[in-house]
């Protein structure tokens, strides 16, 4: 099967990108991968490489979608400071003010805190299983760490949390009275990125939506018992081809998404640990990666030439970021 993916992906290439993508392939073997660059507003250049379904032998394609992992993260940011505008929530208030389910930790827990990795709520711990294989809803989702201890005070220290993003959906789903997936969705029409949503595993298996693989031996191979991921919608449970994603944060970029003081508070770092509400940031970059299961991804934007690059990938692991910064290396020039 390696010998075959890479004979796929060394095909004859016109373009500094498909050059690029060529080459992390074959150091990389990924069993599907798609690339976009966008440049003010426009995809300007694409690239598909590999299998959505390798059993199948359907190939990626400009309509294929990935999971987002936690590129998920910074969709949920979006809507929180969408509620935000619309009077519904309140960075600095308690967290139980929305969501009363959340059991009294003595301590106030704020939807700043939570969106900006800084609430204590922790993240995966080994031994300790957290994935689920039917639906659920926010609030059931909370019973898989919410009777855990805080592993710090809010504020105290920055410590990754996909956990504390399902507290966050909580209080929106209660705020607006819509699930994630509906919010998600709504978003996603408005501005025309159609394929953004919240993953939904029903009966069939949509052909545009990509299978999942991991590497063994250096070999893409299928990841095992898909994973239904309700119980993390809003920190890593979201699907979208990468023009669509390159669309969306183009919106969010040019507040369109958001307005401009909203785009300021995600994407301003007060702590310097290098993250805003939802997003990664280190100077003029705006970014978030994504690892779960059947899924690499990366998302990067830089402010200071307008460009956007998405890589997304259905294998994992399959070294996203490292391509995204070659790409945007050769957009700039």
């Amino acid at each position: 099967m390696l010998t075959t993916l890479i004979a796929f992906a060394l095909v004859s290439s016109s373009t500094g990108l498909e050059k690029l993508v060529d080459a992390q392939v074959k150091e990389h073997p990924t069993m599907g991968l798609s690339v976009a660059v966008l440049k003010g507003g426009v995809v300007v250049d694409s690239c598909y490489r590999g299998y959505a379904d390798q059993v199948k032998g359907v190939k990626v394609n400009a309509n294929t979608r990935f999971r987002l992992a936690s590129i998920s993260k910074t969709v949920t940011a979006t809507l929180v400071m969408r509620a935000v505008e619309k009077g519904l929530i309140d960075l600095d208030a308690d967290i139980r003010t929305y969501v009363p389910e959340w059991p009294d930790k003595r301590v106030k827990i704020t939807m700043r805190q939570i969106l900006g990795h800084r609430s204590g709520i922790r993240h995966y711990v080994a031994g300790k299983q957290d994935a689920g294989y039917k639906e659920v809803s926010s609030l059931e989702a909370l019973n898989l760490f919410k009777d855990d201890p805080l592993l710090f005070a809010p504020d105290e220290k920055y410590s990754y949390s996909t956990h504390s993003f399902t507290l966050a959906a909580a209080a929106l789903e209660r705020v607006t009275g819509k699930t994630m997936p509906q919010l998600v969705r709504e978003m996603s029409a408005e501005m025309k990125t159609s394929s953004l949503q919240c993953e939904s595993l029903g009966k069939d298996w949509p052909e545009d939506r990509s299978h999942h693989y991991q590497i063994k031996d250096a070999v893409p191979i299928p990841s095992g018992r898909t994973e239904n991921l309700s119980w993390k919608y809003a920190g890593g449970g979201m699907e979208s081809t990468a023009a669509d994603l390159a669309k969306y944060a183009y919106s969010v970029s040019q507040c369109k998404a958001v307005t401009h003081a909203s785009l300021q508070t995600m994407w301003t770092d007060p702590e310097s640990d290098g993250y805003g509400l939802g997003w990664g940031i280190e100077g003029s970059i705006r970014e978030h990666s994504g690892s779960q299961q059947g899924s690499n991804t990366y998302l990067l934007i830089d402010t200071a030439h307008d460009v956007i690059i998405v890589v997304l990938s259905n294998t994992a692991p399959s070294s996203p970021g490292a391509l995204a910064k070659k790409v945007l290396a050769e957009a700039i020039k």
